[in-house]
Parts: C-alpha cells; structure tokens; sequence
C-alpha cells in the first residue's frame, strides 16, 4: 500500500534586498506599496480553479478545486485539493481483478491526482507555511511553486516565491545525536572580503551572485567535523550565527 505524508513548507516572497511581508507593506525608501502576496495567491488560485493551468515545457497540468478561504481574523488560511497531472508518454491501465486492459493512454492524455493542501499566511509577517499531501514519490511542490512563480513574477518582476522544506527539531536532534557532520556549506553574501563579514550583518543584502565555501572531513568511516557542539548551540538559539565557527589563517576572498 502506498504511504500518505502531509510535508510542511516555509513560504516566502522576497526582492534582492529583504523578505516582504505577506500583506501590503509600504518600501520606506521608495515609498511604493510592495503586493499583497495573500490576495495576489487568492487571485492565482481562484484563476486556476475555473480552469487548468497548462505548463507545456514541463508538460504538467494544475488545478485548484474545493477552496476554502478564511481571511476573519490575523491567521490567514486557505486550503482546497491541487489535482495535477503530467502527459507526454503512453501507459496501459490494467483492471487487477480481471488482469485486462482498461485503457491504453496515448501522450496527449494526462493522469489527474488529487492532493490536499493548507496555507497559513499570517498578516504582518514575512513567512508564512504551506502543509502539502505526498502520495508516495509524488508531490505538488515543484508544479505549483512554478506556476505560481510564473503569476506572481508577471506583475511583479523584482520579487521571487520561495517554498523550503521544513523539518521538526526532534528530527533534527535526532540526526545530531546518532550521527556526525561530514560537510558544512558556507553562502557568502554581498562584498565583504572575508566569510566573517557576511555572518557579523544580520542584515545582508543577497544578491544575484554568491560565493561558496564547503568543509568536508576527512574520508573514512567515522570521520567527522568537530562542530556537532557548537551546531546544536547554533539550533537552540544559544551560539549567535556569527560564532558558529571560526577558520583562523583561511585565505577566503
């Protein structure tokens, strides 16, 4: 039997400079109203649900049905079934019971799933979650973040969707406590000269461009870096980001 999960996403709409806030928000120094990212989602899915959105290079269909909108108070939600479906190779669908041939799908027809989902996009935030159906290896992440993008970009072209998978604490504890670090990824923003300038501004600005620095350990079983400790600090809130490791001597430019 194949297994059900519900998968829990960050959601976000940010320029190059900073994250948005989910409601109209007016930009202090251009003094122009950044979107309504609730409304403009409520519009996208209100478009899909009279009809499917087509993505022809991806050759995948999406479709909103049953949506349930709840705007009366601070927590926002929306919630409905995505159907989606992909075309582009042919299938045979089999009646198990009698073992014959029910249909013999040709490249232009597409198999249509059904997949539950729920948003909360509080107001006066900048980060809302997004609780999507899995059915298996199949999901509706990819296809709706990239229809959704499609939209939103069309009318707002500085800003950019974002959806980033999100795990518990629990579940991270437990891979720290049973097992070791074999790489940490190092993202260097904007043009400091060092690693440490991009950690001591809280308030970097990201651009298009970025700089990366990976540690591996040593090869070999039970090698690992020595920054497990100082990590769960990091987690826990008690080790500010800036002093979660230190390289001395790093030629890093």
């Amino acid at each position: 039997m194949t297994n059900i999960y519900l998968s829990g996403y960050s959601f976000r709409v940010s320029n190059k400079k900073r994250n948005i806030v989910l409601d109209s928000d007016e930009d202090e120094n251009s003094k122009t109203k950044t979107p309504d990212v609730f409304q403009e989602l409520l519009k996208y899915l209100n478009k899909i649900s009279s009809e499917y959105d087509h993505n022809s290079e991806i050759k995948k269909l999406i479709k909103i049905d049953n949506l349930t909108v709840d705007d009366r108070n601070e927590n926002r939600t929306l919630c409905g079934i995505i159907k989606t479906g992909e075309y582009g190779f042919e299938s045979e669908l089999i009646n198990v019971p009698e073992k014959s041939l029910s249909h013999k799908r040709i490249v232009s027809e597409a198999e249509i799933l059904p997949f539950y989902f729920l948003m909360s996009l509080p107001k006066g935030r900048d980060e809302g979650i997004v609780i999507l159906e899995r059915f298996g290896q199949k999901g509706v992440r990819s296809i709706f973040l990239n229809s959704f993008n499609k939209y939103f970009t069309r009318m707002f072209p500085q800003f950019r969707v974002e959806m980033n998978p999100l795990v518990t604490q629990k579940l991270i504890d437990y891979y720290l406590n049973r097992g070791g670090l074999k790489k940490i990824r190092f993202i260097r923003f904007g043009m400091g000269k060092n690693i440490e300038d991009a950690y001591d501004r809280s308030d970097h600005e990201e651009q298009e461009g970025y700089m990366e620095l990976i540690a591996h350990a040593e090869r070999g079983f039970g090698k690992y870096l020595p920054l497990k400790g100082r990590l769960k600090e990091f987690l826990k809130g008690d080790r500010e980001l800036q002093r979660l490791i230190e390289l001395k001597e790093y030629n890093f430019e």
